[in-house]
């Protein structure tokens, strides 16, 4: 909770070789939902709404519109402030107007993983 930037990146660390080992299903919406977690702690409306969305559309295919996970995520998509979680701290405070439009494919994932200035 006190390092935040250290926990996205640990998270993006985690979905990389999900995706490079090729699992995917709930494993990657899992790692959704801890990215979801962070930023909402943090008062990232934004980030937190674009993982919200990311994990219930894997929920969606695993379990189904009506399973109690999918509708928990599907309110958070709409509603990312209802997170228990919200405000703990507001050290990456911003709302969901400012998830970005303009940016590239590639832009949007560094935005969305924090991951200008990362040493690689």
């Amino acid at each position: 909770m006190s390092k935040p930037d250290a926990c996205i990146q640990d998270a993006y660390t985690l979905f990389r070789m999900l995706v490079e080992e090729g699992i995917a299903g709930s494993r990657i919406a899992r790692v959704y939902n801890d990215a979801l977690q962070i930023s909402i702690a943090h008062s990232d409306q934004a980030r937190a709404t674009v993982f919200a969305q990311r994990a219930y559309e894997g929920r969606i295919l695993l379990e189904g519109e009506d399973s109690p996970e999918t509708m928990r995520l599907k309110a958070i998509v709409e509603k990312p402030s209802s997170h228990g979680l919200f405000e703990a701290t507001k050290e990456w405070e911003q709302s969901v107007e400012a998830i970005p439009r303009d940016l590239s494919e590639a832009d949007f994932e560094d935005w969305l993983w924090k991951r200008k200035g990362w040493r690689s």
